[in-house]
């Protein structure tokens, strides 16, 4: 059997949300899954966090610091560390490569 993970990503409001929610499932159709195979996810608002540049780069550099004091390799970091990497134990943490596209992500926002 044929494994298929794809997530849509959709930004906006009202009718709209139901129009890509009919559209996923659509998409999931033409690959023979069912709509239980589709994971959707709604996003409040709420859930955003706005920082300001003195915060974006204190998170920016805290990234940079983790990175150098090898933080990114689970094995160099203490238990109270890793819970709040992993979200104690519910998420994988990033590696070196995932952080520095997350930091280049987090510098693009910025230079808008």
């Amino acid at each position: 059997m044929k494994h298929y993970e794809f997530r849509v990503i959709f930004v906006g409001y009202g009718s709209d949300v139901n129009e890509a929610l009919e559209d996923a499932i659509d998409a999931a159709r033409i690959e023979e899954l069912t709509v239980e195979d589709v994971e959707c996810r709604l996003v409040d608002d709420d859930s955003k966090v706005s920082l300001s540049d003195e915060e974006l780069g204190t998170v920016l550099a805290a990234l940079r610091f983790y990175q150098e004091k090898g933080q990114d390799n689970p094995g160099n970091r203490s238990s109270h560390i890793h819970d709040i990497a992993t979200d104690i134990g519910r998420v994988t943490s990033l590696d070196k490569e995932a952080i520095d596209q997350l930091c280049e992500r987090l510098n693009s926002k910025r230079e808008l």
